[in-house]
């Protein structure tokens, strides 16, 4: 089988065929409404209409697969996309991607369990940073120990120190995912992003920020946010003293229904897969899991010799 580029002249018959399987691989996971879709596909082929975007490449196979890449800066390359045919040979392109950057970080976004770079990922070993779970809100089981846990509108003074609970452990996601090159930039880029969507502090639009009491005492705080039809669970974070009791699998459960209150039908939280409790509670009330982000480190290159 040859792994090739993609020439400019065949991009946009390419993009009809990409745009679709895109379309397909996330429409299966829950990760896109059928409302989307239009915009997606249009926004696939105008990228590629006879011509391939500056800082990307396409590499196809011959048996109709292909791999999507953008560089996003000298060190890290960003899978955009992708789709291996029943006839891919995944071991094969395992290989060709790490010769082919093996100076470079490799990040993946995995779609679902149906998504045909799910056993790529996982022949090159790379590593899971973040797990986006979604589900419908009337389909939600109640989590255990719900009833324990009570939210509170949460104070302009309170609002600091969740901001650094907050960013301190996005750094950590940013580091990994090669957006920052430690975990001081990190911290400063979250705060920043926090800044950007916290514009009013606790009376931001269309956020809502809460102080989380377990018998009677503060155990962390909530960000979500709703835009009338997802309510995104930005953070739930605890204090240290607090962590690993459940708590936070008890206060989706408060979420849940002040969503459903202000009008969501559908509720996003992001998981860190080192969270595998929480995880478990997730997909044990009904969550599912939309997508998944990878990274492959520079040195994978030792991974699959003799392959």
């Amino acid at each position: 089988m040859q792994i090739r580029k993609l020439e400019a002249e065949e991009a946009s018959s390419w993009a009809w065929d990409a745009a679709n399987s895109i379309v397909e691989t996330r429409m299966a996971s829950g990760g896109l409404s059928r409302a989307g879709t239009t915009s997606l596909t249009r926004s696939v082929i105008s990228a590629f209409d006879r011509r391939i975007p500056f800082d990307t490449e396409v590499w196809v196979d011959d048996a109709g697969g292909w791999i999507w890449l953008e560089y996003a800066d000298d060190a890290r390359v960003v899978v955009r996309a992708g789709f291996l045919a029943a006839a891919s040979d995944v071991n094969q392109w395992a290989a060709f991607l790490t010769q082919q950057f093996s100076q470079a970080k490799i990040v993946w976004r995995v779609w679902g369990e149906k998504d045909s770079l799910v056993d790529l990922v996982e022949t090159l070993g790379a590593m899971p940073i973040e797990i986006v779970l979604r589900a419908s809100i009337a389909g939600l089981d109640t989590p255990e120990g719900a009833s324990d846990i009570w939210l509170r509108a949460m104070g302009a003074a309170e609002l600091k120190r969740f901001k650094a609970a907050i960013a301190d452990e996005r750094a950590e996601v940013l580091v990994a995912l090669g957006k920052c090159a430690d975990v001081d930039e990190g911290r400063r880029e979250a705060l920043q992003d926090i800044e950007e969507k916290l514009v009013d502090g606790v009376a931001s639009p269309g956020h809502y920020l809460y102080t989380l009491f377990h018998e009677g005492r503060v155990v962390g705080g909530v960000w979500m946010e709703n835009d009338g039809g997802t309510a995104i669970v930005h953070s739930i974070a605890l204090h240290a003293e607090e962590r690993r009791q459940g708590h936070r699998r008890a206060a989706v459960g408060a979420l849940v229904n002040g969503a459903h209150g202000q009008g969501a039908r559908q509720i996003e939280i992001t998981v860190l897969p080192s969270d595998y409790n929480f995880l478990d509670a997730l997909l044990g009330i009904g969550m599912d899991i939309i997508s998944v982000d990878y990274v492959q480190e520079p040195d994978h290159a030792t991974v699959l010799q003799g392959v």
